[in-house]
């Protein structure tokens, strides 16, 4: 079995790009958009975001052949 690390991040606002370090922002290009995140600007939303967040830690990001 192959063991992978993996780490989340979680912002808890909009962060514009040029903010992130070099390797985030190539490492955010490499993301599938079902492993982005956004936390919501609506409180009544964040129950949903949760949720979203315990099906995405179930998942991988390894493309599927």
């Amino acid at each position: 079995e192959e063991r992978r690390d993996a780490v989340i991040l979680v912002f808890l606002q909009d962060i514009n790009d040029y903010r992130l370090s070099r390797s985030l922002f190539l490492r955010r290009g490499m993301l599938q958009l079902r492993c982005l995140l956004n936390w919501p600007v609506h409180k009544e939303r964040i129950p949903a975001f949760h949720e979203k967040l315990h099906i995405a830690l179930g998942t991988t990001n390894t493309p599927k052949p």
